[in-house]
């Protein structure tokens, strides 16, 4: 029998990888924790790299070894493959506002907290003081 994980999951605890990481626990699917990220690389970011050479996280590799980035779609992939985990409702109704909501928070949110977290990516002379503390 195999041992290897079907999942490898890169990303950060306390990042935007929490949502994924939550997902796959309530999956209850095997799976492999690589904590690396862009602002703090370490050995491990080369092996993000080389599944998704932009090194955003979280990344999931997925069995077949493609990889999927985005909050959301990795979330809703992992509903759709362990729909007894009910990861998301199987009323098409609520399923739709679910998915709704997941989108609003990546199209909406995720910009905005980038901007306050990394102001230097948006104005080259900011400086400590700029950051939100």
């Amino acid at each position: 029998m195999s041992t290897a994980m079907p999942y490898v999951l890169y990303g950060k605890l306390g990042s935007g990888a929490a949502s994924v990481h939550a997902a796959l626990e309530i999956a209850g699917t095997p799976y492999r924790l690589v904590e690396t990220a862009s602002w703090e690389p370490n050995a491990a970011f080369d092996e993000l790299l080389a599944v998704n050479p932009i090194g955003q996280i979280p990344t999931l590799k997925l069995p077949d070894g493609s990889a999927l980035s985005e909050s959301a779609a990795i979330l809703i992939h992992l509903a759709d493959r362990f729909p007894s985990s009910h990861l998301l409702s199987s009323d098409p109704g609520t399923r739709a506002q679910q998915i709704r909501g997941l989108v609003y928070i990546a199209a909406n949110c995720y910009a905005c907290i980038t901007i306050i977290d990394f102001p230097e990516r948006f104005w080259a002379e900011a400086d400590d003081d700029d950051a939100v503390k």
